[in-house]
């Protein structure tokens, strides 16, 4: 009997440690259940401001891009102001070589008169004064 009793005290603290054990078993697994659970949900949070972010950094890009080209329309706008400028200083200079055409070609004109003028004094004097 004292065997039996011995048996019966052995199989109570085997299923007082079997209990126990259940016990910590069931508590990891909902610890961890919990952690993961947690884990989830900031998941969830950075994929959400990765997403957030990635919509910042298509803003920012837009931005930089419209400061670049004004930065661009300004420079071409002060070289479309230089080109103009030197095209009416190449306009004046093409009018004043018109000018100076017209006053070359008046010149040539005087000159050739000249020449005829002379040619045909010559002649008169060649010809002894006869067509005076």
């Amino acid at each position: 009997q004292s065997q039996m009793k011995a048996a019966l005290a052995d199989l109570k603290d085997e299923i007082v440690m079997t209990v126990h054990q259940i016990k910590d078993e069931k508590k990891w697994v909902h610890d961890v259940f919990k952690i993961v659970e947690e884990y989830n949900q900031k998941i969830k949070r950075v994929a959400g401001n990765v997403k957030y972010l990635q919509k910042k950094i298509q803003k920012l890009l837009l931005k930089k891009k419209q400061i670049e080209n004004m930065i661009l329309q300004n420079k071409l706008t002060a070289k479309l102001k230089e080109a103009t400028k030197d095209l009416r200083v190449l306009n004046n200079a093409l009018e004043n070589v018109g000018t100076k055409k017209q006053k070359f070609e008046q010149s040539k004109n005087d000159v050739k008169g000249t020449i005829q003028s002379i040619k045909q004094q010559i002649e008169k004097l060649q010809n002894g004064g006869e067509g005076e």
